[in-house]
């Protein structure tokens, strides 16, 4: 039976804790200061509004991204961003196995609420919450409305992606000014207005934060004393470094998100969204 002293514990907030909390602010303040004084947002918030309203502008605008971290095609982007919650799904597994010799029943068992409890979260936030994810909720709910080529279509049609043909949606091509269907064959709908609470920022900092919990207890000086030798001290120190790596890389790309996308208040808010989902989540105790 869990008490209420154990639950507590569970959810303490350390020392380290602060510091990391403090420097992930920072690193969006300095990013969002740059995107202030300089308009490096606008681009990539006039492409948004330009997708929804005038798709062939938008096809022009992509081909003059003024960055490669200002494109939301760049690779690491595509590869490591849209897929996070696979990497840190990897590196909790890395880890776990690599404390196998180690590791105890109780400290498994919040490895495996940890990783549920923030993966429900990010899921429910970001991609699916009875329907629609929360996110999408909140942006319609702002005002939001779902357009293609200036003309009002079903959400879903944002939601899913999904391509339009002149074949699929006949009416919708109609409405269109002569001659569209024949440069654009497809099309995608986009969102315009609300407050687009900035999804890239509320992963990479939740993300932060949860890898955190599988290195920081691991770098201590006893956890460092117990490392076993042989093969399982390589896997240890190769699960840590690179968790440690991914971490900078996330840090990275929230800076870069801080700077290129989004409004100030979008990424402000989906900064609190990931700390109010982290500060629930069961912490690994420092020894």
């Amino acid at each position: 039976m869990v008490t209420n002293a154990s639950q507590a514990s569970m959810l303490r907030v350390h020392g380290y804790h602060k510091y990391l909390v403090l420097a992930l602010a920072s690193i969006m303040t300095m990013g969002m200061a740059l995107s202030y004084l300089y308009s490096m947002n606008h681009f990539n918030l006039l492409l948004s509004a330009t997708r929804a309203l005038d798709y062939a502008s938008f096809k022009q605008m992509e081909r003059y991204t003024p960055s490669r971290a200002a494109d939301r095609r760049n690779w690491v982007n595509v590869y490591f961003v849209k897929l996070s919650w696979f990497w840190n799904t990897l590196c909790t597994v890395v880890v776990a196995a690599s404390l196998s010799n180690t590791v105890t029943w109780k400290r498994l068992s919040r490895f495996a609420l940890r990783w549920a409890l923030a993966t429900c979260a990010w899921f429910a936030m970001s991609q699916w919450f009875f329907g629609a994810s929360f996110l999408e909720r909140m942006h319609v709910a702002s005002g939001a409305q779902c357009l293609a080529n200036s003309v009002r279509v079903s959400d879903k049609l944002c939601r899913t992606r999904q391509r339009l043909t002149a074949d699929s949606h006949p009416q919708l091509f109609d409405s269109f000014e002569p001659g569209f269907s024949t440069t654009h064959k497809s099309i995608h709908a986009g969102w315009h207005g609300g407050m687009d609470i900035s999804g890239h920022t509320f992963v990479l900092t939740l993300s932060i934060l949860y890898l955190a919990e599988l290195v920081v207890p691991c770098m201590t000086q006893r956890a460092i004393a117990s490392m076993p030798r042989g093969p399982m001290r390589c896997l240890k120190t190769f699960s840590l470094y690179g968790t440690l790596s991914l971490m900078v890389l996330w840090a990275f790309m929230l800076f870069t998100t801080s700077i290129y996308y989004h409004t100030t208040q979008e990424k402000v808010v989906a900064f609190l969204c990931a700390l109010a989902v982290w500060i629930c989540l069961p912490k690994e105790p420092i020894s």
